[in-house]
C-alpha cells in the first residue's frame, strides 16, 4: 500500500467512526455493556494506542536511526507473520483476540475520542507519508509489541488499517444495542 493510499484509507476510517458515533453523548460513547466487553470509547481510545505505538518507530525510520531486529532480515519470516497479523486483526472478527497489554484501553473516561483519532490520524499519516522511499524499498520492522514479530512497513499499513475497520465493526455491534 502506498502512503498516499494509507492517507485515504485513515481519512476514510474517520469518516465512518464519525457518521456513526458522532451523535452519541458522552454516556452512550463510554457505556460498557458488560464488564468484559470494551465501550465504543474504549474500542478508540484501543485504535489511538495501537496507531501511536507504531510514531516512534516510523520517526526512527525517518532519521535513519532505527535498528532492526536480526530475525527481520529472514524474508520468508517477515512475510508470514505479516499475514499471520493481518489475517489476525482482519475486520471478520471470526475469533475474539486479547491485545498486549501496551494496547489496552486504560479504566479511565476516555473523553472526545473522536477528535484523538482525527489527530491520531493526521499524525500517523504525516510520518507514513515522511518513509515514503523506505516503505517502497521493502523495509521491515519489529512490531511495537514485541520484538520478534516482523513484517514490512507496507504490511504495517495494511494492519493498521484492517484493525480500525475490524474495531469499527465492534463499535458498531455496541451501538446496535444501545
Amino acid at each position: 500500500m502506498s502512503p498516499q493510499s494509507f492517507v485515504e484509507l485513515l481519512h476514510k476510517n474517520y469518516l465512518l467512526f464519525d457518521q456513526h458515533f458522532k451523535l452519541l453523548s458522552n454516556d452512550q460513547i463510554q457505556k460498557k455493556l458488560n464488564p468484559g466487553v470494551w465501550s465504543i470509547a474504549e474500542n478508540i481510545e484501543h485504535i489511538i494506542k495501537v496507531n501511536a505505538s507504531y510514531f516512534p518507530v516510523f520517526a526512527a525510520i525517518a532519521e535513519g536511526t532505527y535498528v532492526r531486529p536480526f530475525v527481520s532480515r529472514l524474508p520468508m519470516v517477515t512475510k508470514k507473520f505479516g499475514t499471520m497479523i493481518l489475517k489476525a486483526v482482519s475486520r471478520n472478527r471470526e475469533k475474539k483476540m486479547k491485545t498486549f497489554p501496551l494496547w489496552e484501553p486504560s479504566q479511565s473516561n476516555f473523553q472526545e475520542p473522536l477528535s484523538y483519532l482525527l489527530e491520531n490520524h493526521q499524525t500517523i499519516g504525516t510520518l507514513a507519508l515522511g518513509i515514503t522511499p523506505q516503505i517502497q524499498s521493502g523495509v521491515v520492522i519489529a512490531s511495537p509489541a514485541s520484538k520478534m514479530i516482523v513484517y514490512s512497513v507496507d504490511d504495517a499499513l495494511t494492519i493498521i488499517i484492517e484493525h480500525e475497520l475490524r474495531h469499527l465493526e465492534q463499535a458498531k455491534e455496541l451501538l446496535l444495542q444501545l
